[in-house]
């Protein structure tokens, strides 16, 4: 589970912060980011979620390393799911190489789930 980070500074790498930009405790060199829908350019209701390399928050500089994004929907909150390959920070890699993670906003918190790869969520 991570928790807010009270610390968090909106990267100006996003242009200015707006519509209630929240950022998470960073987590093996991804760091969760909480925004507004109509960010992300939908109209909805629910947050969008964003996963980005740690590094390039810490030093605001524009990353070409993948990010992942996952919007909500109705009753569903907003995920990402991602299979770990070496495409992740290496101690996100190390933890969890071969597996599939998956990220998922749960009102102030976004809660963290590591699946095998023959194991389905239930």
């Amino acid at each position: 589970v991570l928790e807010p980070d009270p610390d968090f500074a909106w990267p100006e790498m996003f242009g200015g912060r707006q519509y209630g930009a929240q950022g998470f405790e960073g987590h093996l060199g991804l760091t969760p980011i909480v925004v507004d829908e109509s960010w992300m350019g939908r109209g909805g209701e629910k947050g969008c979620l964003m996963l980005i390399h740690t590094d390039a928050l810490v030093d605001d500089r524009p990353t070409y390393s993948p990010w992942f994004t996952g919007c909500g929907a109705g009753p569903i909150p907003s995920t990402v799911a991602v299979e770990v390959d070496g495409d992740f920070p290496d101690p996100f890699t190390a933890a969890y190489e071969g597996r599939t993670v998956q990220f998922v906003h749960d009102g102030d918190l976004v809660r963290v789930y590591v699946y095998d790869e023959d194991e389905s969520p239930g």
